[in-house]
């Protein structure tokens, strides 16, 4: 177990997957800067049967000492507080089950301190006793919007929690609008949320979103406070989950390093994508072979706030074994988020 630095003359993107014999696989983008704040939206100890491990990475010449503070959500004490020295280009984890003071059952957020000037990042770990996993990165930022761009309400067992995190110095108003892929919406939730902390809005608890939701969601800070959002995705009934972070901005092209279709081991990737723009547009796919030549494209429209879906089984012209990489392009150009989801059921 360790950690990696990629350096090259050109442009990189990077995402890992974190492989276990028989149980559920885990994956994360790497990243491309670091600072001296990583924000994390959710940690748990024994909470349901999952735990997280929160890896903290030091991308500069020296050691750093580094702080982490937990917040609760889920109960009253606290804050507690965690810390070590992470060694030049090296990694330390911090595993939540190990830290004494936490209480048996803990749910809420952390976050990662280093000296003025350092530059780490962080990676959490969530696992569950029964083999489900998922990974996800910490953010050095927020926004006062964050758009996440798949949630599910009881969808062929899948449902999701969008956790906010408030990364501010004051209390935030934060209100989700929720926006479904057939049309259906706008629904709308509201919490305030203290500073440091975080607030999960649990879809399949929700009093507004209806049974059998698939869609989007952006939520925003009424009054201005940086915010950082996760989504978790969970089928218990498989045993498999994942997660993603939302997005506070994004980009009218984006590069994907790693898609399939029923390749080994029989993995299959879906691709949502998220309009973070204010006008309508139209959001391509092209896929590409590993020689760089496209194989296949598609295409769909999608208002602002609106996420559409590409998943690869269902797309004609693509053989099954296929891997290979793609590119998102918005026209007329729009700011655009987008996930991967892996799966191999």
């Amino acid at each position: 177990m360790g950690s990696a630095i990629l350096e090259s003359s050109q442009p990189l993107t990077a995402s890992v997957r974190e492989l276990r014999d028989d149980m559920d696989a885990l994956g994360y983008s790497g990243a491309s800067s670091g600072g001296d704040l990583a924000h994390v939206p959710l940690v748990l100890k024994g909470y349901n049967g999952w735990d997280t491990g929160v890896q903290v990475q030091n991308l500069g010449e020296e050691p750093v000492p580094v702080r982490i503070t937990y917040r609760q959500s889920n109960g009253d004490g606290g804050p507690w507080t965690d810390s070590g020295v992470v060694p030049a280009h090296s990694a330390v984890t911090f595993y939540q089950p190990a830290h004494p003071e936490l209480p048996a059952g803990f749910v809420g957020s952390a976050v990662v301190q280093a000296p003025e000037g350092s530059r780490i990042v962080a990676v959490v770990n969530e696992v569950h006793e029964q083999g489900a996993g998922m990974s996800y990165e910490g953010a050095l930022d927020g926004s006062s919007t964050v758009s996440a761009p798949l949630l599910f309400k009881n969808v062929n067992g899948w449902n999701t929690g969008l956790q906010i995190q408030n990364v501010g110095p004051a209390d935030a108003e934060v209100v989700v609008t929720y926006r479904a892929t057939d049309g259906g919406g706008p629904w709308y939730e509201a919490a305030w949320i203290a500073p440091g902390s975080s607030f999960t809005f649990y879809q399949p608890a929700s009093t507004v979103v209806p049974n059998g939701f698939v869609g989007s969601a952006v939520a925003t800070s009424l009054n201005q406070q940086p915010l950082v959002g996760i989504v978790n995705e969970v089928n218990a009934a498989l045993g498999v989950a994942m997660t993603y972070r939302a997005f506070a901005d994004g980009a009218p092209v984006l590069s994907v390093p790693s898609l399939a279709r029923r390749a080994e081991a029989g993995w299959s990737t879906g691709v949502q994508v998220q309009n973070l723009g204010t006008t309508t547009t139209t959001v391509s796919l092209h896929l590409r072979g590993p020689d760089g030549e496209e194989v296949h494209s598609a295409a769909e429209s999608a208002p602002p706030g609106d996420s559409r879906t590409f998943y690869l089984p269902d797309m004609d012209g693509i053989a099954d074994g296929w891997r290979g990489a793609g590119a998102i392009v918005s026209a007329p150009p729009q700011p655009l988020g987008a996930i991967i989801n892996e799966t191999r059921y």
